[in-house]
């Protein structure tokens, strides 16, 4: 991916880097966002200093810590690649030794699998922190794409790394003014049709070709079946969601429209006292949008809301796919949508 628009992150990744003291920042967003992208860029591009950067993967324990201890290994002087520490707190203990004298970056991508694979990593962590970060000059980053996991882990009073965190990091889609430095072929009109179907994530904004017109674009390469987007909704909420179904349902149901959630329960089947924490989870994850209208006196009024597909979920509603297969192209499925009556 093609670095681009992320300005104002690189200038807070410096502002942290150029202070003495230890600071421990947390990096997230949904996945085909952009961190690694930005973090790769940052180190490549713009930090002189020594640093780290590794990536977890789902696997087990004692897999990660050799990987991580080669990764280690290669900014300890003197130490062979092939090291293994014994654990984690070996491992930890020595990269903040490492950073007693001097900054040091040490980025962990994917923290998520890493927790998954070695649940005590948190604990430790807080505990070496609380220990070390008076003494040390670590830059430590955390970068994770499971958006509810990493804010859970670190905004929760009752996780053990809440409070520590120097900075928050999100990462989110690219505003609609700054598209045509993806897209700089298409004209204003186009810019904002291609905004209105996928949004500004810029793993999307790539696949985009604006040599060619934003139907044929939707047809190829969200509809034909050929790349991700096929089955982008499923796999981002089978990334959050141990339970995805549920809300695979709601989605569905949802479609193309702003719905009431007792809409939602008749459509799905479940029951309405039970709506309300899954609309819940799906907006603290930005899959779907609440809408408000402006009669309504107090925010709390939950039973006035509308909801709608926020598209960072999917590019096209559930329906339309469904659509595209029977009427045989993108114009013709977004039409047959367009037709029918809109409910707000």
């Amino acid at each position: 991916m093609e670095f681009r628009n992320r300005d104002r992150h690189l200038q807070i990744l410096n502002q942290h880097y150029e202070r003495r003291q230890a600071s421990l920042m947390v990096v997230y967003g949904r996945r085909r966002i952009g961190k690694t992208v930005l973090l790769r860029h940052w180190i490549e591009n713009q930090l002189s200093g020594q640093h780290l950067l590794w990536t977890a993967h789902r696997s087990t324990s004692d897999v990660l810590l050799a990987g991580f201890s080669e990764a280690v290994a290669t900014v300890t002087p003197g130490v062979h690649t092939q090291v293994r520490f014994a654990n984690w707190p070996a491992l930890f203990e020595q990269l903040f030794k490492l950073a007693a004298d001097r900054r040091l970056v040490v980025v962990i991508d994917e923290f998520p699998y890493l927790v998954e694979c070695a649940p005590e990593i948190p604990s430790l962590l807080q505990k070496l922190w609380d220990k070390h970060k008076d003494k040390s000059r670590i830059f430590l980053i955390l970068c994770g794409s499971h958006f509810h996991m990493m804010h859970e882990q670190f905004a929760s009073q009752q996780k053990p790394l809440y409070g520590r965190v120097t900075e928050s990091l999100v990462l989110d889609e690219i505003a609609p003014e700054d598209l045509s430095l993806f897209l700089p072929r298409y004209s204003p009109e186009q810019i904002v049709e291609t905004y209105s179907v996928i949004g500004g994530v810029p793993a999307y904004l790539e696949l985009w070709d604006d040599r060619h017109p934003v139907f044929k674009n939707i047809d190829e390469r969200i509809l034909s079946g050929r790349t991700f987007f096929s089955q982008e909704a499923t796999l981002l909420i089978q990334d959050e969601l141990a339970e995805p179904r549920t809300y695979l349902a709601i989605l569905e149901a949802m479609g193309a429209n702003r719905c009431a959630p007792a809409e939602l329960a008749r459509k799905t089947g479940i029951a309405i006292n039970h709506m309300g924490k899954y609309l819940r989870t799906l907006l603290d994850l930005r899959f779907i949008r609440r809408i408000l209208s402006e009669d309504v006196k107090h925010r709390t009024q939950t039973r006035m809301s509308r909801y709608e597909n926020s598209r960072s979920v999917s590019p096209i509603p559930f329906p339309v796919c469904l659509s595209a297969c029977r009427l045989g192209g993108a114009k013709e499925a977004l039409a047959a949508r367009r037709d029918r009556p809109h409910k707000l």
